[in-house]
């Protein structure tokens, strides 16, 4: 597939990351085996998870439905905090000589995964 070959190329090239990314089906919290809960109103909980292929580190970012929905505007922003985090961590370790990271990302394109 084309991350496989993303990932062996970058393997080779010592700037820039491989990830993948993808946001879990909705949690509901709290989750109980008791029928106690079967009519309780429940928190709906998101985690969108990054996986670098290059280094095998994950990033989760977690929120509930009281903070944000679950929209383009809320992977967007997760995202933007990912590169951030790739951001500083090529700057601690002082691998990259020029101002630019390349970053290659793969998803399965649901609906508010859409790029542009």
């Amino acid at each position: 597939m084309e991350h496989e070959k993303e990932k062996e190329q970058d393997k080779t090239s010592h700037s820039g990351a491989v990830a993948v990314f993808d946001l879990q089906s909705v949690l509901p919290c709290p989750t109980a085996q008791s029928s106690k809960f079967y009519y309780v109103s429940k928190l709906s909980v998101f985690n969108l998870t990054v996986f670098d292929l290059k280094s095998n580190e994950v990033q989760c970012f977690v929120w509930h439905e009281g903070e944000a929905n679950r929209g383009a505007n809320e992977i967007g922003t997760c995202l933007m905090r990912y590169f951030n985090f790739l951001s500083d961590k090529y700057k601690t370790n002082g691998d990259q000589e020029e101002d630019e990271l390349e970053i290659v990302l793969f998803s399965d394109n649901c609906a508010g995964q859409q790029k542009k």
